[in-house]
């Protein structure tokens, strides 16, 4: 249960930072 929680809240905020990064 704590497994899954942090990981998904990674994946959505990472993805956005990153795209921002590679767009930038």
């Amino acid at each position: 249960m704590i497994k899954p929680v942090p990981q998904h809240l990674p994946v959505i905020l990472f993805p956005r930072c990153s795209h921002r990064n590679e767009n930038h």
